[in-house]
């Protein structure tokens, strides 16, 4: 359903995706951190979670233009207590995790038959806070990887909502800002709309009501998007 199109889809140019949330989930992001832990000898406690949060929170907080492995790593070293207290190297359980993430994940329905029509349209890209290779590898999972010309992470570059991440990609393709479409699920995403982007949000369960004033277009089921461009041609 859409719920809100002030998307002039003849000015779009260019299709900007963000990756959890919008083009996958994690089944449960508790079982990903129970596995984890239980890899390391821990029995994992849902309190945890809070401090896995703050770690990459504070991670890409304070690493503005150099998020990478090893920011996060001594990001957990820092933040997450459970890590010190059993003496597991950050980086050691970052690895961990890592290559447990693809298991946990699954697609929304209709996004792979939306990004094939709109492939053929548009160039589409993904713009992630997460690294690259781990996106690459669970957009893969479900073949998408191949509707996509690059993905944009903030690995040793700003992390979203930054504007120098945004424009980053939009100078790539030599566009203006309202040449571009960001799609997401979150406010990291719509909050480009403060620097001239379109952005469209994707409310899968409508409870991000507190997001539609900042976004252009709200839409609750992915299929959407091509009727958000197809619109006002």
């Amino acid at each position: 359903m859409i719920l809100k199109n002030d998307v002039n889809s003849n000015n779009i140019k260019l299709l900007i995706y963000d990756v959890d949330g919008t083009l996958v989930e994690f089944n449960t992001l508790f079982d990903l951190l129970k596995e984890s832990f239980n890899i390391h000898g821990i029995t994992f406690k849902n309190e945890y979670f809070n401090d896995y949060v703050l770690s990459v929170s504070n991670a890409l907080e304070e690493n503005r233009n150099d998020f990478g492995h090893r920011s996060l790593s001594n990001s957990f070293d820092k933040y997450f207590k459970i890590i010190k207290e059993n003496n597991i190297d950050g980086k050691d359980y970052l690895e961990t995790l890592l290559s447990l993430e693809y298991k946990y994940t699954d697609t929304f329905e209709g996004v792979s038959d939306t990004l094939k029509q709109l492939y053929e349209i548009y160039p589409q890209v993904i713009s992630t806070n997460w690294f690259k290779e781990s996106q690459k590898v669970k957009v893969d999972k479900f073949n998408l990887l191949k509707y996509f010309q690059k993905i944009y992470s903030c690995e040793l570059y700003y992390p979203k909502p930054n504007q120098k991440h945004f424009e980053r990609i939009s100078n790539d393709y030599k566009l203006q800002p309202g040449e571009c479409l960001v799609i997401g699920d979150s406010i990291t995403d719509v909050k480009a709309s403060n620097y001239g982007y379109n952005t469209l949000l994707v409310d899968y369960n409508s409870k991000k009501e507190n997001l539609y004033d900042l976004s252009s277009s709200v839409v609750t089921d992915f299929k959407d998007i091509e009727k958000v461009l197809t619109r006002k041609k």
